[in-house]
């Protein structure tokens, strides 16, 4: 009997280990004593291949720094103060809830202090392994490093693909597989980096190593990339066109991604990269028409979402004169109606609700501006309303009510084509004017209770 109850003390021990530490930050501290003008020091949590930044330290007087998360999961992070897209000043290491790295970074590379854990251990045994590869290829500008051309390099490189890294099981099962897809992918980066940055020689065809040649996209048609923090994907395409002069120079290697590549979540990351090099509209939504059915994960949705955000933001910043934003919603009856189907008339738009006093209050003189342009063919009036999901019926039966006239639309949808958020509408009633082609004459225009409404709508009209 008191083997049994010795047995469920210790098994009670361990889950309540578990959910104490479940909830634990996971804690960086050390110093930073790196030449330069660091001020801080930052901790990325990696998702999906991509880095987001969980928490900052600012960089004592004596280069020392203390960081802190609470995980949800335990995964890789990267500690550094460069910028989180560039290798530079960057070290990736295991997260686990309840942990303490504790690091002491010098001018060229970085120490465990103390005692941390197996997965941090094996972190930094391949660390010491590629860094040679990694200051040569990435820190070029450095020191002793400055004049390095592939003559040194290539043999280093080969040493290590003759002599690869042996990594000892840490009893974490998860660490292990992913590390083993991390050491792949930061390998390729090292060597592809060095060759795509500019040397004091650089090196013709036959001068590549094998290692080269073997590289092939195809290989990396999956998601295996996203344990890795940087994106490598289009200069593996580049190396493997050297050899294979498949593309043109001039092809953008981000569209020939997307037409060879064949995983799905993958050629989103890749269109959502394009994305964001975009700051004008019709670029945006040439990429969307060609490539938006390739969100298709929660979190790239999220980011699609941003980035159309964005783009509609510095869009409509040109004011009059630029093109009015396309969308799409249904009618009282459930039938899509778009921006783009009134080209041709001069659009006056409000949008409302029919929980807000100042829109109900605006109806009547509405009315009495529908019909003063009654018979008019080439002015439409269109009415977004803004109310929720849940009253749908509610607005149906206001219009129906309240015999309300022109063009009557719901847009407070799901995303960034909700009526609100594709033109920054913080209070209504708004209304809007827009030309016979579709550009903005004004994004606050007056009310119809304003005597200045006839006489602007009578000018836009005479416009041709």
């Amino acid at each position: 009997m008191k083997k049994y109850t010795k047995i469920a003390i210790t098994l009670l021990a361990v889950l309540l280990f578990k959910t104490s530490t479940a909830n634990e930050p996971f804690v960086v501290s050390g110093t930073w004593e790196r030449s330069g003008n660091a001020t801080a020091v930052n901790l990325y949590q990696m998702v999906h291949g991509r880095l987001d930044r969980v928490s900052a330290s600012v960089l004592q007087a004596d280069g020392s720094f203390t960081l802190a998360f609470t995980p949800q999961n335990e995964g890789f992070v990267v500690v550094g103060t460069g910028n989180p897209v560039m290798r530079m000043n960057q070290y990736t290491f295991w997260m686990r809830p309840g942990d303490h790295l504790r690091i002491a970074v010098n001018d060229s590379s970085y120490t465990l202090i103390g005692e941390n854990s197996p997965e941090n251990v094996a972190m930094t045994a391949w660390h010491n392994f590629i860094q040679p590869l990694e200051w040569q290829s990435f820190y070029f500008q450095r020191g002793r490093t400055a004049s390095t051309t592939y003559v040194e390099f290539f043999p280093l490189l080969e040493d290590r693909v003759r002599n690869p890294f042996v990594a000892q099981p840490t009893g974490n099962r998860l660490f292990d597989e992913l590390f083993e897809k991390y050491r792949r992918f930061d390998l390729i980066h090292c060597a592809i980096n060095f060759v795509m940055t500019p040397r004091r020689a650089q090196p013709a065809l036959a001068s590549f190593p094998d290692f080269y040649r073997n590289l092939n996209i195809m290989d990396f048609d999956n998601t295996d990339i996203f344990v890795f923090p940087y994106r490598i994907l289009t200069s593996i395409l580049h190396i493997q066109n050297r050899f294979t002069q498949e593309y043109s120079p001039d092809e953008n290697l981000n569209f020939v991604l997307m037409n060879i590549l064949t995983n799905d979540t993958l050629k989103g990351e890749v269109f959502l990269n394009m994305l964001l090099g975009v700051r004008e509209l019709p670029a945006m939504q040439d990429l969307n028409r060609q490539f938006a059915r390739y969100i298709v994960t929660p979190d790239q949705q999220r980011r699609f979402d941003l980035e159309i955000e964005r783009i509609n933001a510095l869009h409509l910043e040109q004011g009059v004169g630029s093109p009015g934003l396309d969308f799409t919603y249904n009618d009282v009856d459930g039938n899509p109606v778009s921006f783009s189907d009134f080209r041709g008339r001069v659009v006056y738009l409000n949008v409302w609700a029919t929980w807000c006093a100042p829109c109900r209050a605006e109806i009547p003189h509405k009315k009495r501006l529908e019909e003063h342009f009654a018979g008019n063919a080439d002015i439409v009036f269109v009415n977004v309303s803004l109310d929720n999901l849940r009253d749908l019926q509610r607005w149906r039966d206001f219009v129906a009510t309240h015999q309300l006239g022109g063009v009557q639309l719901h847009g407070n949808i799901d995303g960034p084509m909700n009526m609100r958020t594709l033109y920054g509408i913080t209070g209504i009633p708004r209304f809007m004017i827009f030309d016979r082609q579709g550009n903005i004459v004004s994004t606050d225009a007056p009310r119809p209770s304003s005597p200045e409404i006839i006489p602007l709508l009578t000018q836009v009209l005479g416009q041709r």
